[in-house]
Protein backbone atom coordinates (compact mmCIF):
# COMPACT_ATOMS: atom_id res chain seq x y z
CA UNK A 1 0.00 0.00 0.00
CA UNK A 2 1.66 3.27 -0.74
CA UNK A 3 1.86 6.26 1.78
CA UNK A 4 2.41 8.72 -0.96
CA UNK A 5 0.44 12.00 -0.43
CA UNK A 6 -1.27 13.05 -3.72
CA UNK A 7 -0.05 17.04 -4.34
CA UNK A 8 -1.86 18.88 -7.20
CA UNK A 9 0.22 21.90 -8.27
CA UNK A 10 -2.10 24.59 -10.48
CA UNK A 11 -0.06 26.36 -12.66
CA UNK A 12 3.06 25.07 -15.06
CA UNK A 13 4.95 27.83 -14.98
CA UNK A 14 8.80 28.11 -13.58
CA UNK A 15 7.17 28.38 -9.49
CA UNK A 16 5.24 25.19 -10.51
CA UNK A 17 7.83 22.74 -11.38
CA UNK A 18 9.79 24.95 -9.16
CA UNK A 19 8.14 23.56 -5.91
CA UNK A 20 7.49 20.28 -7.67
CA UNK A 21 11.21 19.51 -8.07
CA UNK A 22 11.09 20.02 -4.38
CA UNK A 23 8.48 17.88 -3.39
CA UNK A 24 9.90 14.87 -5.76
CA UNK A 25 13.45 14.72 -3.69
CA UNK A 26 11.17 14.82 -0.35
CA UNK A 27 11.31 10.20 0.25
CA UNK A 28 10.02 8.23 3.30
CA UNK A 29 11.75 5.13 3.63
CA UNK A 30 13.59 5.14 0.18
CA UNK A 31 10.29 6.04 -1.76
CA UNK A 32 9.05 9.08 -3.10
CA UNK A 33 6.62 11.27 -0.73
CA UNK A 34 4.38 12.70 -2.74
CA UNK A 35 3.10 11.98 -5.66
CA UNK A 36 2.74 15.03 -7.98
CA UNK A 37 0.47 16.33 -10.64
CA UNK A 38 0.53 19.60 -12.68
CA UNK A 39 -2.36 21.51 -13.70
CA UNK A 40 -1.20 24.03 -16.82
CA UNK A 41 -3.99 25.50 -18.88
CA UNK A 42 -1.30 26.26 -21.71
CA UNK A 43 -0.47 23.37 -24.53
CA UNK A 44 2.86 23.90 -23.01
CA UNK A 45 5.69 24.66 -20.08
CA UNK A 46 7.02 28.75 -19.67
CA UNK A 47 4.16 30.10 -17.54
CA UNK A 48 4.70 33.59 -18.20
CA UNK A 49 7.79 33.50 -20.35
CA UNK A 50 5.25 31.77 -23.00
CA UNK A 51 5.27 34.38 -25.52
CA UNK A 52 2.05 34.61 -27.74
CA UNK A 53 1.70 38.67 -28.79
CA UNK A 54 -1.40 38.84 -26.31
CA UNK A 55 0.73 39.89 -22.75
CA UNK A 56 2.19 39.78 -20.72
CA UNK A 57 5.39 39.69 -22.19
CA UNK A 58 5.70 42.51 -25.24
CA UNK A 59 8.62 41.79 -27.95
CA UNK A 60 11.55 43.94 -27.18
CA UNK A 61 10.97 42.86 -23.33
CA UNK A 62 14.52 41.86 -21.63
CA UNK A 63 14.98 40.52 -18.01
CA UNK A 64 15.24 43.46 -15.68
CA UNK A 65 17.10 40.64 -13.11
CA UNK A 66 20.80 39.48 -13.45
CA UNK A 67 20.57 35.82 -15.46
CA UNK A 68 22.92 34.41 -12.37
CA UNK A 69 20.48 35.58 -9.75
CA UNK A 70 17.27 34.50 -11.63
CA UNK A 71 19.08 31.01 -12.30
CA UNK A 72 17.47 27.58 -10.45
CA UNK A 73 20.01 25.33 -8.04
CA UNK A 74 22.27 23.65 -10.13
CA UNK A 75 20.68 24.80 -13.52
CA UNK A 76 22.58 26.67 -15.08
CA UNK A 77 22.18 29.11 -18.08
CA UNK A 78 23.74 27.60 -21.16
CA UNK A 79 26.18 30.79 -21.80
CA UNK A 80 28.44 33.18 -19.37
CA UNK A 81 29.21 35.42 -22.14
CA UNK A 82 25.71 36.48 -22.44
CA UNK A 83 24.59 40.39 -21.73
CA UNK A 84 23.68 40.73 -17.94
CA UNK A 85 20.04 41.24 -18.73
CA UNK A 86 19.03 38.72 -21.54
CA UNK A 87 16.07 38.68 -23.68
CA UNK A 88 12.87 36.96 -22.79
CA UNK A 89 13.84 33.91 -25.79
CA UNK A 90 16.72 32.69 -23.94
CA UNK A 91 14.29 32.81 -20.64
CA UNK A 92 11.89 30.78 -22.46
CA UNK A 93 14.57 28.39 -23.79
CA UNK A 94 16.16 27.63 -19.81
CA UNK A 95 12.64 27.65 -18.30
CA UNK A 96 11.58 25.18 -20.73
CA UNK A 97 14.60 23.40 -20.20
CA UNK A 98 14.40 23.32 -16.55
CA UNK A 99 10.93 22.09 -16.70
CA UNK A 100 11.14 19.48 -18.89
CA UNK A 101 14.03 18.16 -16.38
CA UNK A 102 11.43 18.21 -13.35
CA UNK A 103 8.54 16.62 -15.75
CA UNK A 104 10.52 13.44 -16.23
CA UNK A 105 10.74 12.18 -12.97
CA UNK A 106 8.59 9.25 -12.39
CA UNK A 107 6.25 10.76 -9.62
CA UNK A 108 5.94 13.90 -11.40
CA UNK A 109 2.83 14.16 -14.21
CA UNK A 110 2.07 17.21 -15.89
CA UNK A 111 -1.69 17.68 -17.68
CA UNK A 112 -1.80 20.48 -20.12
CA UNK A 113 -4.66 22.06 -21.87
CA UNK A 114 -6.25 21.70 -18.01
CA UNK A 115 -7.79 24.67 -16.77
CA UNK A 116 -8.65 24.61 -13.51
CA UNK A 117 -12.52 25.81 -12.36
CA UNK A 118 -13.47 24.55 -9.10
CA UNK A 119 -10.95 23.94 -5.87
CA UNK A 120 -12.64 22.53 -2.95
CA UNK A 121 -12.45 20.67 0.00
CA UNK A 122 -14.51 17.64 0.80
CA UNK A 123 -13.42 16.03 4.74
CA UNK A 124 -9.62 15.48 4.31
CA UNK A 125 -9.39 15.40 0.73
CA UNK A 126 -9.47 18.61 -2.10
CA UNK A 127 -10.66 18.29 -5.09
CA UNK A 128 -9.48 19.94 -8.14
CA UNK A 129 -12.18 20.39 -11.11
CA UNK A 130 -10.62 20.68 -14.86
CA UNK A 131 -11.93 20.03 -17.71
CA UNK A 132 -15.22 18.70 -16.25
CA UNK A 133 -13.22 15.89 -14.24
CA UNK A 134 -12.99 15.92 -10.53
CA UNK A 135 -9.20 15.34 -9.30
CA UNK A 136 -8.50 13.99 -5.50
CA UNK A 137 -5.67 15.72 -3.94
CA UNK A 138 -4.09 15.10 0.06
CA UNK A 139 -2.20 18.64 -0.65
CA UNK A 140 -2.66 21.14 -2.88
CA UNK A 141 -0.49 24.27 -4.35
CA UNK A 142 -1.09 27.01 -6.34
CA UNK A 143 1.35 28.26 -8.11
CA UNK A 144 -0.49 30.77 -10.80
CA UNK A 145 1.79 33.46 -10.55
CA UNK A 146 0.25 37.20 -10.75
CA UNK A 147 0.41 38.45 -14.51
CA UNK A 148 -2.85 37.41 -15.92
CA UNK A 149 -5.95 39.80 -15.03
CA UNK A 150 -4.58 43.57 -15.36
CA UNK A 151 -5.47 46.26 -12.55
CA UNK A 152 -6.97 49.77 -13.22
CA UNK A 153 -7.34 52.36 -10.72
CA UNK A 154 -10.48 53.39 -9.57
CA UNK A 155 -10.75 56.60 -11.66
CA UNK A 156 -14.11 58.68 -12.01
CA UNK A 157 -15.15 58.48 -15.78
CA UNK A 158 -12.11 55.58 -16.81
CA UNK A 159 -14.67 52.44 -16.86
CA UNK A 160 -17.21 54.78 -18.98
CA UNK A 161 -14.23 56.06 -21.08
CA UNK A 162 -13.25 52.04 -21.65
CA UNK A 163 -16.57 51.28 -23.35
CA UNK A 164 -17.07 54.27 -25.27
CA UNK A 165 -13.56 54.47 -26.72
CA UNK A 166 -11.46 51.00 -26.28
CA UNK A 167 -9.04 51.05 -28.62
CA UNK A 168 -7.51 54.08 -27.29
CA UNK A 169 -7.35 52.61 -23.10
CA UNK A 170 -5.51 49.19 -22.91
CA UNK A 171 -2.78 48.13 -20.25
CA UNK A 172 0.68 46.93 -20.49
CA UNK A 173 0.10 43.57 -20.13
CA UNK A 174 -1.71 43.95 -24.19
CA UNK A 175 0.81 46.06 -25.34
CA UNK A 176 2.86 44.26 -27.66
CA UNK A 177 5.42 47.02 -29.29
CA UNK A 178 5.96 50.36 -30.48
CA UNK A 179 4.81 51.09 -33.90
CA UNK A 180 1.07 51.80 -34.06
CA UNK A 181 1.83 54.65 -31.77
CA UNK A 182 3.95 56.36 -34.10
CA UNK A 183 3.59 60.08 -33.94
CA UNK A 184 0.78 59.92 -31.26
CA UNK A 185 0.33 61.55 -27.83
CA UNK A 186 0.73 58.93 -25.80
CA UNK A 187 0.23 58.79 -21.52
CA UNK A 188 1.29 56.26 -19.85
CA UNK A 189 0.17 55.74 -16.12
CA UNK A 190 2.40 54.01 -13.93
CA UNK A 191 6.44 54.42 -13.68
CA UNK A 192 7.11 51.03 -11.91
CA UNK A 193 8.92 48.37 -14.36
CA UNK A 194 6.52 48.15 -16.94
CA UNK A 195 5.94 52.06 -17.29
CA UNK A 196 9.41 52.94 -17.74
CA UNK A 197 10.19 50.11 -20.07
CA UNK A 198 6.84 51.03 -22.26
CA UNK A 199 7.93 54.36 -22.13
CA UNK A 200 11.74 53.67 -23.53
CA UNK A 201 10.30 51.91 -26.40
CA UNK A 202 7.81 54.26 -27.51
CA UNK A 203 10.40 56.99 -27.34
CA UNK A 204 11.62 55.56 -30.65
CA UNK A 205 8.51 56.91 -32.31
CA UNK A 206 7.27 59.47 -30.47
CA UNK A 207 7.76 62.44 -27.75
CA UNK A 208 7.41 63.17 -25.89
CA UNK A 209 5.64 60.84 -23.38
CA UNK A 210 3.63 62.10 -20.90
CA UNK A 211 3.71 59.73 -17.57
CA UNK A 212 1.10 59.84 -14.78
CA UNK A 213 3.10 58.66 -11.71
CA UNK A 214 1.71 58.68 -7.97
CA UNK A 215 5.22 59.59 -6.63
CA UNK A 216 8.84 59.87 -7.81
CA UNK A 217 11.66 57.44 -8.76
CA UNK A 218 14.74 56.82 -9.27
CA UNK A 219 13.97 55.37 -12.97
CA UNK A 220 12.73 59.06 -13.72
CA UNK A 221 16.22 60.22 -13.63
CA UNK A 222 16.57 58.33 -16.74
CA UNK A 223 14.56 60.98 -18.75
CA UNK A 224 14.92 64.36 -19.97
CA UNK A 225 12.00 66.21 -18.61
CA UNK A 226 10.11 68.55 -21.62
CA UNK A 227 12.10 66.35 -24.42
CA UNK A 228 11.91 62.62 -23.23
CA UNK A 229 8.76 63.04 -21.11
CA UNK A 230 6.29 64.99 -19.25
CA UNK A 231 5.63 64.11 -15.68
CA UNK A 232 2.26 64.42 -14.54
CA UNK A 233 0.75 63.39 -11.02
CA UNK A 234 -2.08 61.24 -10.62
CA UNK A 235 -5.28 61.54 -12.69
CA UNK A 236 -8.53 62.94 -10.60
CA UNK A 237 -10.41 61.87 -13.54
CA UNK A 238 -11.26 61.03 -16.99
CA UNK A 239 -14.06 62.86 -18.96
CA UNK A 240 -16.27 59.63 -20.41
CA UNK A 241 -17.29 61.20 -23.24
CA UNK A 242 -14.63 63.11 -25.29
CA UNK A 243 -11.43 61.24 -22.98
CA UNK A 244 -10.11 64.52 -21.46
CA UNK A 245 -7.29 63.54 -18.68
CA UNK A 246 -7.97 65.94 -15.56
CA UNK A 247 -4.91 65.79 -13.11
CA UNK A 248 -4.66 65.93 -9.01
CA UNK A 249 -2.63 69.19 -9.58
CA UNK A 250 -5.82 70.84 -11.58
CA UNK A 251 -4.28 70.50 -15.48
CA UNK A 252 -6.13 68.90 -18.52
CA UNK A 253 -4.77 67.44 -21.28
CA UNK A 254 -6.01 65.47 -24.50
CA UNK A 255 -4.21 62.10 -25.47
CA UNK A 256 -4.58 59.70 -28.32
CA UNK A 257 -3.87 56.33 -25.92
CA UNK A 258 -3.37 56.01 -22.71
CA UNK A 259 -1.67 52.96 -21.44
CA UNK A 260 -2.06 51.81 -17.69
CA UNK A 261 1.00 49.96 -16.18
CA UNK A 262 -0.95 49.92 -12.92
CA UNK A 263 0.07 46.44 -12.46
CA UNK A 264 -2.20 42.73 -11.95
CA UNK A 265 -4.75 41.49 -9.79
CA UNK A 266 -4.71 38.56 -7.72
CA UNK A 267 -7.73 36.67 -8.45
CA UNK A 268 -8.19 33.53 -10.66
CA UNK A 269 -12.38 31.98 -10.93
CA UNK A 270 -11.55 28.69 -8.93
CA UNK A 271 -10.43 30.69 -5.96
CA UNK A 272 -13.46 32.90 -6.12
CA UNK A 273 -15.70 29.38 -6.09
CA UNK A 274 -13.31 28.35 -3.30
CA UNK A 275 -14.20 31.49 -1.50
CA UNK A 276 -17.83 30.88 -1.71
CA UNK A 277 -17.64 28.31 0.50
CA UNK A 278 -14.42 28.79 2.76
CA UNK A 279 -15.30 30.47 5.97
CA UNK A 280 -11.64 32.34 5.62
CA UNK A 281 -11.23 34.11 2.50
CA UNK A 282 -8.11 34.18 0.12
CA UNK A 283 -9.07 36.67 -2.19
CA UNK A 284 -9.18 40.74 -1.04
CA UNK A 285 -12.60 40.60 -2.94
CA UNK A 286 -12.70 44.74 -2.85
CA UNK A 287 -9.49 45.65 -4.94
CA UNK A 288 -8.02 42.03 -5.35
CA UNK A 289 -4.58 43.07 -4.47
CA UNK A 290 -3.32 40.17 -2.13
CA UNK A 291 -4.06 37.09 -1.11
CA UNK A 292 -4.83 36.88 2.44
CA UNK A 293 -4.98 34.79 5.29
CA UNK A 294 -1.47 33.47 4.65
CA UNK A 295 1.18 32.60 6.66
CA UNK A 296 4.64 33.91 5.38
CA UNK A 297 3.03 34.60 2.51
CA UNK A 298 2.40 30.88 1.78
CA UNK A 299 0.56 28.37 4.11
CA UNK A 300 -3.62 28.99 4.23
CA UNK A 301 -4.22 29.52 8.02
CA UNK A 302 -7.10 27.60 8.29
CA UNK A 303 -5.90 24.80 6.58
CA UNK A 304 -1.94 24.05 5.88
CA UNK A 305 -2.78 21.27 3.27
CA UNK A 306 -3.40 24.58 0.93
CA UNK A 307 0.08 26.68 -0.06
CA UNK A 308 0.55 29.54 -2.39
CA UNK A 309 4.17 30.25 -3.87
CA UNK A 310 5.15 32.83 -5.77
CA UNK A 311 2.97 35.76 -4.84
CA UNK A 312 5.18 38.71 -3.89
CA UNK A 313 6.77 41.56 -6.17
CA UNK A 314 9.92 42.62 -6.46
CA UNK A 315 11.83 39.55 -5.66
CA UNK A 316 14.11 37.37 -7.91
CA UNK A 317 11.50 34.43 -8.54
CA UNK A 318 13.37 31.16 -9.47
CA UNK A 319 15.46 31.10 -6.09
CA UNK A 320 12.30 32.76 -4.21
CA UNK A 321 9.98 29.69 -4.73
CA UNK A 322 12.78 27.24 -4.67
CA UNK A 323 13.21 28.24 -1.00
CA UNK A 324 8.99 28.40 -0.19
CA UNK A 325 9.21 24.88 -2.08
CA UNK A 326 11.63 23.48 0.47
CA UNK A 327 9.49 24.71 3.55
CA UNK A 328 6.47 23.17 2.07
CA UNK A 329 8.13 19.58 1.58
CA UNK A 330 9.51 19.51 4.98
CA UNK A 331 6.43 21.12 6.57
CA UNK A 332 3.81 18.45 4.84
CA UNK A 333 6.85 15.98 5.36
CA UNK A 334 6.37 16.48 9.13
CA UNK A 335 10.43 17.09 9.44
CA UNK A 336 10.05 20.74 10.58
CA UNK A 337 6.33 22.25 12.16
CA UNK A 338 4.47 25.40 11.59
CA UNK A 339 3.10 27.93 14.64
CA UNK A 340 0.03 27.39 16.01
CA UNK A 341 -3.09 29.02 14.13
CA UNK A 342 -3.46 31.87 16.40
CA UNK A 343 0.13 32.36 16.35
CA UNK A 344 0.05 32.26 12.56
CA UNK A 345 -2.93 34.80 12.77
CA UNK A 346 -1.41 37.24 14.88
CA UNK A 347 2.05 37.28 12.60
CA UNK A 348 -0.28 38.28 9.54
CA UNK A 349 -2.10 41.26 12.15
CA UNK A 350 1.59 42.68 12.31
CA UNK A 351 2.47 42.40 8.23
CA UNK A 352 -0.89 44.00 7.93
CA UNK A 353 -0.04 46.71 10.52
CA UNK A 354 3.36 47.36 8.81
CA UNK A 355 2.68 47.02 5.19
CA UNK A 356 -1.22 47.89 4.57
CA UNK A 357 -4.07 45.56 3.08
CA UNK A 358 -2.67 47.31 -0.93
CA UNK A 359 -0.44 46.69 -3.09
CA UNK A 360 2.00 47.19 -0.97
CA UNK A 361 1.18 43.85 1.44
CA UNK A 362 2.94 41.74 -1.16
CA UNK A 363 5.85 43.84 -2.18
CA UNK A 364 9.48 43.21 -1.09
CA UNK A 365 12.52 44.63 -2.71
CA UNK A 366 15.90 44.26 -1.27
CA UNK A 367 17.04 43.26 1.05
CA UNK A 368 13.70 42.12 2.58
CA UNK A 369 13.70 39.18 -0.78
CA UNK A 370 16.89 37.70 0.59
CA UNK A 371 16.39 38.00 4.48
CA UNK A 372 12.84 36.04 3.82
CA UNK A 373 14.79 33.45 1.84
CA UNK A 374 17.64 33.30 4.72
CA UNK A 375 14.71 32.68 6.81
CA UNK A 376 12.86 29.90 5.24
CA UNK A 377 16.18 28.33 4.90
CA UNK A 378 16.72 28.40 8.77
CA UNK A 379 13.69 26.89 9.39
CA UNK A 380 14.21 24.53 6.73
CA UNK A 381 17.21 23.45 8.13
CA UNK A 382 15.53 22.15 11.48
CA UNK A 383 15.31 19.18 9.59
CA UNK A 384 18.28 18.15 8.89
CA UNK A 385 19.39 15.79 6.09
CA UNK A 386 17.76 14.73 3.22
CA UNK A 387 15.21 16.48 0.80
CA UNK A 388 15.80 19.22 -1.55
CA UNK A 389 17.78 22.19 -0.23
CA UNK A 390 17.30 25.66 -1.94
CA UNK A 391 20.41 27.56 -2.59
CA UNK A 392 22.08 29.44 -0.14
CA UNK A 393 22.92 32.81 -1.00
CA UNK A 394 26.21 34.18 -0.12
CA UNK A 395 27.78 37.32 0.27
CA UNK A 396 28.89 36.88 -3.12
CA UNK A 397 24.73 36.82 -4.42
CA UNK A 398 23.87 38.94 -1.93
CA UNK A 399 26.21 41.69 -3.08
CA UNK A 400 24.94 41.20 -7.07
CA UNK A 401 21.49 41.32 -5.82
CA UNK A 402 22.32 45.00 -4.11
CA UNK A 403 24.06 46.25 -6.77
CA UNK A 404 21.62 45.04 -10.00
CA UNK A 405 19.17 47.95 -9.30
CA UNK A 406 22.16 50.48 -10.03
CA UNK A 407 23.38 48.55 -13.37
CA UNK A 408 19.72 48.68 -14.01
CA UNK A 409 19.02 52.30 -13.85
CA UNK A 410 22.37 52.36 -16.08
CA UNK A 411 20.80 50.19 -18.70
CA UNK A 412 17.75 52.79 -18.83
CA UNK A 413 19.86 55.65 -19.47
CA UNK A 414 21.62 53.38 -22.71
CA UNK A 415 17.81 52.38 -23.98
CA UNK A 416 16.78 56.08 -24.19
CA UNK A 417 19.59 57.54 -26.08
CA UNK A 418 18.90 54.36 -28.25
CA UNK A 419 15.48 54.71 -29.00
CA UNK A 420 15.83 58.70 -29.73
CA UNK A 421 18.52 57.67 -31.97
CA UNK A 422 15.60 55.73 -33.33
CA UNK A 423 13.51 58.14 -33.60
CA UNK A 424 15.60 61.22 -34.78
CA UNK A 425 17.06 58.69 -37.50
CA UNK A 426 13.74 57.61 -39.01
CA UNK A 427 12.35 61.32 -38.62
CA UNK A 428 15.04 62.47 -41.24
CA UNK A 429 14.82 59.56 -43.50
CA UNK A 430 10.76 60.58 -44.30
CA UNK A 431 9.73 62.14 -47.30
CA UNK A 432 9.09 66.16 -47.60
CA UNK A 433 5.52 66.38 -47.90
Amino acid sequence: MSLRKAVGVIGGGPSGFAVARALSAELSAGESLYDITIFERRSTTGGVWEFTGKGPLYRDLDTNIYQYLMEFKDHKFPSNDKPTFIKRDEVRQYVDNYSNSVASKANVHVNFNSEVSNLTKNGNKWIIESNNKNHEFDRVIVATGHYEYPAYPDTPGLEEYRNVAPEKVTHTKHYFEPSPFTGKKVLVIGNGSSGVDVTIQLLSVTAPVTISRLSVAKSDEAFTEGKDVIFKPVIDRIDPKDGTVYFSDGSKDSYDYLIYATGYSYKAPFLETFDGKAPHKVLDSERYQRIQNLYKYIFYIPDPTLAFVGLNTQIIPMPFVESQGEVISKIWADRIKLPSTEEMHEEEKKLIAEKGTGTGFLYMGYPADVEYMHELNKWADQAGEGGFFAERWGDFKKQMRSAFAEHKFTEYFRKVNESNARRQLYSENQPLS
